[in-house]
């Protein structure tokens, strides 16, 4: 089964690589016990962390592994609205399952066994990030209670509200403290104070998703995939696809894109994708 195309309507305008990123397949009786990507119900976020493919989803955590293969990350059970990694833990937000421990909301949680168990790092029954983004040490995430875009510099210990979440998607440059791009009405927006202010990049291209690795700043554009080194200034075109890009994740080892319905892998730097 394929997925459908991402929708970004959370009650904010959100996608953080996510695209703070709604990612809805067909309703299944089967959902609970999925094994194939068609037989989720709803899924949340599409991350590459390391060399991993995972999904944040109703049913909760699954690693992806091809379109008939999926396994679900036992055995902690809530539903994964927010998911984002820095590729030294993972971070996660959403709702309880049947027989969860977590609180609701959950707040943040933090995986370092690439999903198998959780620790509570903040809000507890507060918030409900869904989206969330994460780097070295900060965090941003946008309350769907709330609409509220939020902000942390010490990987989830402390925070500070940034007023009513603008942003459809966040790309956190993970060598300086509080510098982000941020993605709103298709256009990018960089800031150097954790978004207390922003300046827009303009360009000619209309973006739907940023993801950020090191110098490398992909942006999704249409059904065309972009590079800039330059600080979002310039462009090169990677990639053209068949469907429209929603989602950009990617590690050192690893770019992958949300295509239409469809989740395709580079490991090559963007030069090839199956």
């Amino acid at each position: 089964m394929k997925l459908k195309p991402i929708s970004t309507s959370r009650s904010l305008v959100i996608s953080f690589t996510s695209i703070w990123v709604l990612l809805t397949a067909l309703v299944l009786p089967q959902a609970v016990n999925a094994k194939t990507l068609g037989e989720l119900s709803h899924i949340h976020n599409v991350r590459v962390h390391k060399e991993l493919i995972l999904l944040g989803t109703h049913e909760g955590l699954h690693r992806y592994f091809s379109p008939t293969k999926v396994i679900k990350v036992e055995p902690n059970n809530f539903d994964v609205m927010g998911l984002a990694t820095n590729q030294n833990a993972l971070f996660a937000s959403g709702h309880p399952g049947v027989g969860s421990k977590f609180a609701q909301p959950v707040g943040v949680l933090r995986s370092t066994d690439n999903g198998k168990s959780w620790s509570q790092v903040s809000l507890k029954g507060e918030v409900d990030f869904h989206m969330l983004e994460v780097s070295k040490s900060d965090i941003y995430g946008a309350d769907s209670q709330t609409g509220e875009l939020m902000y942390s510099p010490d990987l989830g210990k402390s925070w500070s509200k940034r007023g009513a979440n603008t942003y459809a998607d966040i790309a956190i440059e993970a060598a300086k403290a509080g510098s982000a791009y941020g993605l709103k009405n298709g256009q990018i927006y960089k800031s150097t104070d954790s978004f207390k202010s922003a300046k827009i990049i303009k360009s000619k291209l209309a973006f739907t998703a940023l993801e950020l690795v090191g110098k490398n700043l992909y942006g999704a554009s249409g059904n065309t995939l972009n590079l800039s080194t330059d600080g979002a200034r310039t462009w090169k075109q990677l990639a053209v696809f068949d469907k429209s890009l929603s989602v950009i994740s990617a590690s050192d080892k690893m770019l992958l894109v949300v295509a239409g319905d469809k989740i395709l892998i580079s490991r090559d730097l963007g030069k090839s994708f199956k």
